[in-house]
């Protein structure tokens, strides 16, 4: 059931992906969208396929550096030459065509006609996307090539502030936009323009080489994920040679699906991107929780629980997104998929009973292995974890002083 939903998630992920660095290429070298699509999915499957895991850890470590750096980077230039952050804020307020682009609510309208549907909305893919940040299978796959669990814990307070950065300042430069006169330009492809009309050349090529990165080192990794899933989880291969083989035979048939699909498909990045994000977690993170913290789930609650949340949520969503479908909030598809898992898992957990077998696994996750209760380590990583409070109250002033009061006084 876990491959089932990794594949399909990883599958519908890389859509999104290739379709981004499809579009950004056909802009940028001018050749048609089609071409650009096929080459894109050509360079991801021989990357992946020749580099490996290693390959793809690789170029996503350059990727982050790359693209934080340049990100933070081209936003401060834009805001400079549109007239100066507090200025550019201000002016979006004041003018009621673009006032709610920064309110509290959003764009009423957009999604849901009332700022407390909105809001709901936001809390909910919130929790969404914290799940994929632990328990996301392209974030595990990570986790599991690092040296112990020490690292894993410390590198997850340094991306708070990475994420935070990358989606509170990229997102808000986008918006800045407004300070300068961008014609007819799509709203996806806003940075694209000031890459070419407001930042110095260098700086924009740097931004886009960055963006192409990003595509690079998802795409890879969510083809990796689908060959290793096949191979090791579905016709569980022993011998290195054809593990390797099925492996590489399965993301080639992946990469043909994908190819074909964004030929035919017209580029909806977004909703395609949701689609991924919602169906792991509708799939994973009630029976992730429960599966360390309970201690009455059994293995047919655990996939009860997953088969009805994968379910529920994947065809939710793809009929939704074909049909330009908003449900009630209440009725969104994350809510109604994450409901139905538990209810699945519950349901299922009545009716059967832990084996010893179970038992003991579960009271494995609590041994700490040997090595890491070394206490110098353990102290330092209670220093990170700590330094989170003080990194929540930072983003909290930053926020404060760079948004809210330069938006009240708009």
């Amino acid at each position: 059931m876990t491959v089932v939903a990794v594949v399909v998630a990883m599958g519908v992920y890389l859509l999104s992906v290739t379709e981004g660095g499809a579009t950004l290429m056909s802009n940028v070298t001018g050749l048609s969208y089609t071409i650009c699509e096929v080459l894109a999915v050509a360079l991801f499957t021989i990357m992946v396929i020749t580099a490996g895991s290693k390959g793809v850890l690789i170029t996503d470590t350059i990727m982050f550096g790359l693209f934080t750096l340049v990100g933070i980077t081209a936003v401060i230039v834009v805001a400079v030459k549109g007239g100066g952050w507090y200025n550019i804020i201000e002016d979006i307020a004041g003018n009621s065509a673009t006032s709610d682009l920064l309110s509290w609510h959003g764009v009423l309208g957009y999604m849901y006609d009332s700022g407390i549907e909105n809001m709901i909305w936001f809390w909910a893919y919130g929790i969404c996307w914290a799940g994929v940040g632990f328990i996301g299978p392209w974030q595990c796959s990570r986790n599991l090539m690092a040296k112990d669990e020490h690292p894993v814990i410390r590198s997850s307070v340094l991306v708070i502030i990475g994420c935070f950065a990358i989606n509170y300042l990229v997102e808000l430069g986008a918006v800045f936009m407004h300070a300068f006169d961008i014609g007819d330009t799509e709203a996806t492809q806003v940075w694209l323009w000031a890459a070419r009309n407001v930042l110095p050349s260098i700086l924009g090529v740097i931004l886009v080489t960055g963006i192409i990165a990003a595509a690079v080192s998802s795409a890879t990794t969510f083809m990796s994920l689908v060959g290793s899933s096949i191979s090791n989880d579905i016709f569980k291969i022993k011998d290195g040679k054809k593990n390797v083989l099925v492996a590489r035979i399965s993301m080639l048939c992946l990469a043909v699906i994908v190819a074909v699909v964004a030929a035919l498909n017209p580029p909806n990045i977004w909703w395609i991107m949701q689609i991924g994000a919602t169906v792991v977690i509708c799939a994973m993170l009630p029976v992730a929780i429960g599966s360390i913290w309970s201690k009455s789930i059994t293995k047919a609650g655990a996939f009860a629980g997953m088969c009805a949340g994968f379910t529920v949520s994947f065809v939710m969503k793809v009929v939704t997104v074909a049909q330009g479908i908003t449900v009630p909030i209440y009725f969104d598809v994350y809510l109604v998929g994450t409901v139905s898992n538990i209810i699945a898992m519950l349901i299922a957990n009545k009716l059967t009973k832990p084996t010893q077998e179970e038992i003991d696994a579960r009271a494995a996750l609590f041994v700490v292995p040997e090595g890491e209760d070394d206490p110098q380590k353990v102290e330092t990583t209670r220093k990170y974890l700590k330094a989170t409070v003080w990194i929540g109250c930072g983003i909290f002033v930053f926020s404060m002083v760079t948004w809210v009061i330069p938006y009240m006084m708009g």
